[in-house]
């Protein structure tokens, strides 16, 4: 029991120390194409944590682990910028694109309001030369 009660002591003790410390790395940028000094740590600690579980309780890691890992995905690429810049560039485009049909559709009719006006006004300009006939003087 003695021996337990320091593992578990000294267990949440590096725990903390470690989360203490991934705070610090967090200042320090990652190099190239490596991984954050963060992330490379929380992989080790997360890969000796499973290593010590059954393989059944290690089925279950992994299939919450990869729930999870989907849900931040979708979380992030619902916050992404570059994903909501390009939708309102998409909607931007869209816009002025509806904007040109309306103005096209404005001028088309404008056009046929036009002809049918001019029809109408030779039309009765020719009923207007036929109408009665001489008229006296």
């Amino acid at each position: 029991m003695r021996e337990l009660t320091k593992s578990m002591i000294s267990y949440a003790w590096a725990n903390s120390l470690f989360g203490m410390q991934q705070v610090l790395n967090m200042f320090n940028p990652p190099r190239g194409d490596q991984k954050s000094p963060v992330t490379t740590a929380f992989d080790n600690v997360s890969a000796a944590a499973t290593s010590q579980l059954s393989p059944s309780m290690k089925a279950a890691f992994d299939s919450a682990e990869g729930f999870q890992r989907s849900m931040v995905n979708m979380m992030f690429d619902v916050l992404d910028p570059g994903r909501w810049a390009s939708m309102g560039s998409r909607m931007m485009d869209q816009t002025a694109l509806g904007a040109r049909r309306a103005a096209q559709a404005g001028v088309d009719a404008m056009r046929q309001g036009a002809t049918t006006a001019t029809n109408a006004a030779a039309d009765a300009a020719q009923q207007a030369s036929t109408g009665f006939g001489p008229m006296p003087r």
